[in-house]
């Protein structure tokens, strides 16, 4: 899995530890095998302690997770973290998902898990021969799981592309794969995922891939704001951007890792002022995370607005009506205009 995405996991495995009373260093462990470090020898050499000292913890992990093996242990693990993310229901449509898979065994067994866990699979007519990247683009997925033979062709359309309008409309990747290339793994939006990997953990990723699809950028006009916000009745904080239906709110790092304020599917209180003396309060749920270790992006998550007055309601959408007005507003200011088409004019 991809740098950026091991922050929401690990987000999932606190959860998951602190609901099993695992110990610090068996959440440690878990979240090694999460990110793909299974042997004993690599957990030991990751940690700096012993192969017995990890079977241990190993023992302590199964029996307080009613498990017998590692393989069952990531199955629990990831089915518990598809679960949270439905459980806070981000999306109003299901995610188109087309499959690529290197078979018909596997390719059929992806396909039904997805489809049990509410995404939409589109599939094509003939499997057995690569696709092609005009192909994948009149399907308009949201996200392609395939098989690094099959994405390595796609990937380096990405690249020569990127900074464009097409790229802008591309889906998001779950590749599946050995052997590819740190170059290749900046090509696109995507998870790479080493084999072998369980359907429970595909399944996982392709949520999170969703997540930056056209679809779900396009469905929430965010505006930048730089508007002061109480987060739990005690937490000051800021508001970057606001939608019709959420927020993204700027935290420390030390917050990031309070799961009182950032973990993923944490129900939060929210206050805030878009005008003087008119305090806003919502309820909201945390959709999102970004780390931004060494990035000129704040670190911080996204919240849904899940429980807002009808008076608040409309004032967040009238704010964020005029903030997009007057963003369009300043775009058709500065746009060159030939000399035979007068400005038009724009209402206030």
């Amino acid at each position: 899995m991809q740098l950026h995405d091991i922050a929401t996991l690990a987000s999932h495995v606190r959860s998951f530890a602190r609901n099993a009373s695992l110990t610090p260093r068996e959440q440690d462990v878990l979240l090694l095998l999460a990110t793909g470090t299974c042997s004993v020898g690599e957990l030991a050499r990751a940690l700096g302690i012993k192969a017995n000292t990890i079977n241990n913890h190993l023992k302590g992990i199964f029996e307080r997770t009613g498990v017998a093996s590692k393989a069952e242990l990531l199955a629990v693990l990831f089915a518990d973290a598809t679960a949270r993310h439905a459980s806070t229901q981000l999306f109003v449509r299901p995610p188109r998902v087309l499959v690529a898979e290197r078979g018909p065994k596997e390719q059929q067994a992806l396909e039904e898990q997805l489809e049990r866990h509410g995404l939409s699979v589109q599939r094509v007519a003939d499997a057995s021969r690569p696709l092609t990247y005009e192909e994948v683009m009149r399907m308009r997925v949201d996200v392609v799981v395939a098989d690094e033979k099959v994405a390595r062709p796609l990937l380096p359309r990405y690249s020569h592309e990127e900074g464009g309008g097409e790229l802008g409309n591309a889906p998001g990747y779950v590749v599946l794969g050995n052997t590819m290339s740190n170059n290749e793994a900046s090509y696109g939006r995507f998870a790479w995922l080493r084999r072998p990997v369980g359907n429970d953990r595909i399944v996982f990723a392709t949520l999170e891939t969703s997540l930056a699809s056209p679809y779900e950028r396009s469905r929430l006009i965010r505006v930048p704001t730089d508007v002061s916000a109480i987060l739990g009745g005690t937490l000051w904080s800021r508001l970057s951007n606001l939608s019709y239906g959420g927020a993204f709110i700027e935290l420390a790092h030390e917050h990031m890792r309070d799961p009182r304020y950032a973990e993923l599917g944490t129900t939060v209180q929210l206050t805030f002022e878009l005008s003087p003396r008119e305090p806003i309060q919502a309820q909201a749920t945390v959709l999102w995370r970004r780390e931004a270790p060494g990035s000129a992006h704040a670190a911080g998550c996204g919240v849904r607005f899940d429980s807002v007055s009808a008076e608040s309601t409309e004032r967040i959408q009238q704010y964020v009506r005029s903030a997009r007005l007057a963003s369009l507003a300043a775009a058709v200011e500065t746009r060159p205009r030939r000399a035979s088409v007068p400005p038009p004019a724009l209402s206030a």
